[in-house]
């Protein structure tokens, strides 16, 4: 009785993973006894996500596939790695005629390569022909609902890979004009901190996955509307700062989260060559956004106005904001958070004025008030 495992191995670049990758996997996975997904990196190349990215994303995906795993590939001939590996067949997915013929060239060359290993083409089902991770990434950044047209062709981390992926590079953007702005050089401190090491510590603060909420995303379309509606003002650098410092420090459990992240930006912002001898604004905004008090100016009304900005988003966004908070006090009881959440929306939808500058409240004040009564609503069932 021939007892030998059958092992296959299905290799792309999966840069992204996609419904149309996947659908291959799990269509060809069960008919061997291990199933490797390949993701092959070619050092000539380059890709949108790291070698790293990829293998997560892929791992990701087919985790509930028990005799799937993910390898990766670098610097080496995919057909010999797959057969050293124990591959006797290479899966490989069509989608056109157009495929057709450049996998019939790549499979006769892997015969040479690799002797030993058959390449075994799939064709993908018809409504996954025109799926690609070129098409997918098309989507990114195109229009504000981009994440809802690309969620239908990729797994939902993926869908949080290019989310994120696209938030870090409007971050930078915004992150690049400031500094230059301000004219600021690379610094180093004793613990060698540079611009660029500073905005990495923000980045991958603001992406924990922990934070629902209070994450990059906050932090991106809060700077959005500064730069959309405010312009460079007289106090737009130092309001940009605050934004980015202003929820560095997040514990839900916590009281003084404001005041631990103003102690977190004086590491950065006493570095200013441009600080114009007000190293002070910068700490006052963020401590503004705690929302216990009335503005003293318009620096202060115009942070607090933009913290707040969700709360007259359009329903869908205001919807993931509110399940964002709910995630982030998960920690909480039902019951109290429901109460305490009911007192928090009632306490800004009964403040007058609910935003300070005319701009927000022109653009904002009649949805947010819409927003706050339906979601009170809804909590108090």
């Amino acid at each position: 009785m021939n007892t030998k495992k059958r092992i296959a191995a299905y290799a792309a670049s999966l840069d992204p993973i996609t419904n149309g990758h996947l659908d291959i996997v799990r269509r060809m996975a069960p008919l061997y006894d291990t199933f490797i997904v390949i993701v092959a990196s070619d050092t000539r190349k380059n890709y949108t996500f790291t070698a790293k990215e990829r293998v997560e994303m892929a791992s990701a995906a087919v985790s509930d596939i028990l005799n799937v795993r993910v390898e990766s590939c670098v610097g080496e001939y995919v057909a010999r790695f797959a057969l050293r590996l124990g591959a006797d067949t290479l899966i490989r997915g069509i989608r056109n005629f157009k495929d057709v013929e450049d996998e019939q060239v790549l499979a006769c060359e892997n015969r040479e390569i690799a002797p030993g290993i058959e390449t075994l083409w799939v064709p993908c089902r018809p409504e996954l022909a025109h799926v690609s991770s070129s098409m997918v990434k098309g989507h990114v950044g195109i229009d504000p609902n981009w994440t809802t047209e690309a969620a239908r062709s990729v797994p939902r981390e993926v869908l949080l890979h290019l989310k994120e992926k696209h938030l870090v590079g409007q971050a930078r953007k915004h992150w690049l004009k400031l500094t230059k702005f301000l004219q600021t050089k690379s610094f180093a401190t004793a613990k060698e901190e540079t611009d660029e090491t500073i905005f990495e510590k923000l980045v991958e603060t603001y992406l924990d996955r922990r934070r629902a909420y209070h994450n990059l995303e906050h932090i991106v379309t809060m700077l959005d509307l500064l730069e959309a509606h405010f312009g460079r003002n007289e106090f737009w650098p130092e309001i940009a700062l605050a934004i980015w410092f202003h929820d560095y420090v997040y514990d839900p459990r916590a009281s003084d989260n404001e005041e631990r992240s103003v102690e977190a930006s004086r590491h950065y912002v006493s570095f200013l060559t441009c600080s114009r001898g007000r190293p002070g604004v910068v700490e006052r905004l963020i401590l503004a956004t705690k929302h216990n008090k009335m503005p003293q100016n318009r620096e202060e009304a115009i942070i607090i106005d933009l913290d707040l900005a969700i709360l007259g988003a359009p329903e869908k966004a205001f919807n993931e904001y509110c399940g964002g908070i709910m995630s982030e006090y998960e920690h909480v009881p039902p019951r109290k958070f429901v109460e305490g959440r009911i007192r928090v929306l009632t306490y800004f939808l009964k403040r007058e004025p609910l935003y300070y500058t005319a701009k927000m409240r022109s653009l904002l004040d009649t949805q947010a008030r819409k927003n706050l009564r339906r979601a009170i609503s809804e909590l108090s069932r």
